[in-house]
């Protein structure tokens, strides 16, 4: 314990080693979370705004594909509880039994049998085409729906089941799924089950509310190598990537979230805790 308190404090002070891995990322700052049994340690470390604004624990950051998990978490919650025809096969329920004519992809033997257990394993075969999911398509704001639907036009390297191929855009599907099934905003849907319960009140599905919320968001920046200085980027709109990267939240909120799945606690059941660790694709090196 006293080695871990040694750590946190000597990442508050800006540790020597600390130092050198954000000059090496050429990350201007970040926030820290470390559990230990019930205990929570957290830190901010340099800048989220340049050229000096700090990173605390409070700040906020695009949490990405971190997302993933939450969505999966919801999915596996709707399964322990019965309640939605629209998958009575369980993880076997086939994505086009729910969406049907949304989700069609150029192999028609694919379409028919990917299921809900292999959208969020990643053997469809369906490689990133990360440059696809525009936040605009068809000149409108891009929805969950719109990047499910372009998916017919974008090619396999090979059938399901073959090999892990890591692609945002089934976890959209499976966003997508859930809104059909339940009929509710996924966002909301995460809310009600994992952030509320979790005291998660700094997290958020949608950029504009996150620019309003109390807490900063943090700015983005890349490295211009030639001038050897950062350079901002603009704020980027990831609602309608939905459960593959919408979340904003910051280390005290996200702590909570890990502390759940290790100590597999409510609001999610024993059952649930298991099947969400259960072993799904082993991938290839």
């Amino acid at each position: 314990m006293q080695q871990l308190r040694d750590l946190i404090a000597s990442l508050a002070m800006g540790s020597f080693t600390l130092m050198g891995v954000t000059a090496q990322a050429n990350v201007p700052g970040l926030s820290i979370a470390v559990i230990d049994g019930n205990e929570i340690f957290v830190v901010g470390y340099g800048f989220s705004a340049l050229p000096d604004k700090p990173a605390t624990p409070e700040t906020l950051w695009y949490a990405a594909s971190t997302t993933n998990a939450q969505t999966a978490a919801t999915l596996a919650h709707q399964m322990d509880s019965g309640k939605y025809p629209a998958r009575a096969n369980g993880w076997s329920t086939t994505i086009s039994s729910v969406i049907h004519d949304d989700f069609v992809l150029q192999d028609s033997w694919a379409t028919e049998h990917i299921t809900l257990d292999g959208d969020i394993s990643h053997p469809t075969g369906i490689v990133a085409h990360d440059k696809a999911y525009t936040g605009v398509m068809e000149g409108k704001e891009a929805k969950p729906k719109n990047i499910v639907r372009n998916l017919r036009n974008l090619p396999s390297i090979t059938g399901p089941r073959v090999k892990y191929s890591y692609t945002n855009a089934m976890y959209t599907t499976v966003s997508h799924a859930i809104e059909t099934f339940i009929g509710k905003w996924l966002g909301d849907v995460i809310k009600e089950l994992i952030w509320a319960p979790l005291g998660m009140n700094s997290t958020f599905f949608d950029l504009q509310d996150t620019i309003h919320a109390p807490n900063p968001l943090a700015s983005g920046y890349y490295r211009d190598k030639k001038e050897g200085s950062y350079r901002k980027v603009p704020l980027m709109n990831v609602t309608q990537l939905s459960g593959s990267g919408a979340v904003f939240s910051n280390v005290l909120d996200y702590a909570q979230w890990v502390k759940c799945l290790l100590h597999e606690a409510l609001p999610f059941s024993k059952d649930m805790h298991r099947d969400i660790k259960s072993l799904r694709m082993i991938k290839s090196t």
